[in-house]
């Protein structure tokens, strides 16, 4: 849980978002992105789901520091956070974890690929920690660009 966004809005801004780039590292240490879906849970957890098969379930198997970015597609803001993540393993988190990110991409993405329709093995799930993060709004006028930093 990471509660200390709550002071300075940024749960609120990724709440209005469900999608995100995550970045995870191969055995050879070259980074690799993919678009995900993601949710926020009452507790201010963040949780993805991925299909076992991809690379970026192999490579967080392998190495789970992570980084995650979620931008605004309307507005030059974004937050860009690394920390680590841990896969779901108790049954009853992983399947909610599984009905909330399939229901939001089935009713409120309607403009992106829903997640069920990829092939790859079974689903697993995983909840990001973070460790850094960095929110920068570019909305305001030159020399006030809002940025704040946080360290956990």
């Amino acid at each position: 849980m990471f509660n200390i966004f709550a002071e300075d809005g940024i749960v609120t801004f990724i709440k209005q978002h469900s999608m995100a780039v995550i970045a995870t590292v191969d055995v050879s240490g070259q980074p690799n992105t993919s678009t995900i879906y993601y949710a926020i849970t009452k507790n201010d957890d963040i949780f993805f789901i991925t299909k076992s098969q991809t690379a970026k379930f192999e490579n967080l198997r392998l190495n789970n520091k992570t980084a995650m970015t979620i931008a605004d597609p309307q507005k030059p803001i974004a937050l860009n956070m690394m920390g680590h993540a841990e896969e779901i393993i108790d049954p009853s988190e992983r399947d909610n974890a599984l009905q909330t990110i399939f229901k939001l991409s089935y009713e409120h993405l309607h403009d992106f690929a829903p997640i069920i329709k990829l092939h790859k093995g079974s689903f697993a799930a995983f909840k990001f920690i973070p460790s850094d993060a960095k929110f920068t709004d570019f909305t305001k006028t030159i020399g006030n660009v809002h940025e704040d930093m946080k360290h956990f």
